[in-house]
């Protein structure tokens, strides 16, 4: 997002824009928002989305903490560790159904920014999309896992400002701009 943000500033130099990032969903209906750019399996909200690229996810963790752990651990992961995410129930799920179902479950964080330093950093292992773990060379995909393909990168607007030009021109430019990215949010099996 910030190279394309810098591109679209250039580009309009006329529109200012106000950032937030957060994990909590904005309502576009309470105009809490003009345009967002939300990570979803599917969006439901009354609002103009447009599902712009889905995403590539694996299992990642650091290379020294798997050369620390990996060859020790039990089959079904026993003696690993996940870093955790969400609720208690969906984290149940994806734990159960993963090749890791054994693997302890610590820290529970709602930051995929800080997960994806912890991971980094050793504490353990944890799904990460392709698309951020490519950023951290110390990041490697577990062995004997798969990439599979995750959620999808949505825009959404308000229906009542489709037609605005200032909000039309950044729809349009993040959709270009995320399609021309396109590769870089699947990962290529080698």
């Amino acid at each position: 997002m910030p190279e394309i943000l810098v591109d679209f500033s250039k580009t309009y130099p006329e529109i200012e824009l106000e950032v937030t990032v957060t994990n909590r969903l904005a309502s576009i209906n309470r105009s809490e928002t003009d345009v967002s750019v939300r990570v979803a399996h599917d969006v439901d909200d009354d609002v103009v989305g447009r599902k712009v690229v889905q995403y590539d996810q694996g299992i990642y963790a650091s290379k020294a903490y798997l050369d620390q752990h990996h060859e020790k651990a039990g089959k079904l992961g026993e003696g690993l560790c996940w870093l955790g995410w969400g609720s208690d129930r969906a984290q149940m799920n994806w734990v159960k159904n993963s090749p890791f179902p054994k693997a302890q479950v610590k820290n529970r964080i709602r930051s995929p920014t800080l997960i994806t330093h912890m991971v980094s950093n050793g504490a353990g292992m944890s799904y990460l999309p392709c698309f951020i773990a490519r950023r951290y060379p110390q990041l490697v995909r577990v062995p004997g896992t798969e990439i599979v393909p995750d959620r999808s990168i949505w825009l959404l607007l308000h229906t009542d400002l489709r037609k605005t030009t200032r909000v039309r021109s950044l729809v349009d430019f993040l959709v270009n701009e995320f399609r021309a990215r396109r590769q870089i949010f699947v990962e290529e099996e080698t």
